[in-house]
């Protein structure tokens, strides 16, 4: 996928996996009109267009400007070409700040850091048990929140 892909699946929630999908399919809402509203976000950010001309630019109703304005303006700064660790990092942060989970500097820290080892011990169990983490896609976007219940 290319960059803009990667900004339009966190933008509009998609995992990379099920963006990917619907890309290799040539589905032209992940292929052409989810990038188009970024590139327009893009450049209403850099414009610093009105949110009604963000509202007619995007075709929705004015009162959900202020999300998607809030989307790009979280995750534009990702540098998704970036070394893949830091882009992980990164973006954790920006989705404890996405979550409006409310933490300090320090308690955000351990947090990530505890998320990264935690990631680490899992990808060392997947190598163990000869899985990839793809396998647990399906798992992770439909079938978590159940364990929850």
């Amino acid at each position: 996928m290319k960059k803009i892909h990667y900004l339009a699946a966190d933008i509009f929630g998609y995992s990379y996996t099920h963006y990917q999908e619907k890309v290799s399919m040539n589905h032209p809402r992940f292929t052409k009109y989810m990038p188009e509203d970024v590139r327009k976000l893009k450049k209403a950010r850099q414009e610093n267009w009105t949110d009604e001309k963000i509202a007619e630019g995007l075709e929705m109703p004015i009162e959900n400007v202020p999300h998607w304005k809030r989307m790009y303006q979280l995750y534009a700064d990702l540098d998704y070409e970036d070394h893949l660790g830091k882009f992980f990092l990164d973006s954790l942060k920006t989705d404890i700040k996405k979550l409006q989970i409310k933490l300090s500097a320090s308690d955000q820290k351990k947090l990530i850091h505890a998320l990264a080892y935690r990631l680490m011990d899992f990808n060392f169990m997947l190598e163990e048990n000869d899985e990839t983490l793809k396998d647990y896609d399906f798992y992770f976007r439909y079938e978590m929140d159940k364990s929850d219940e």
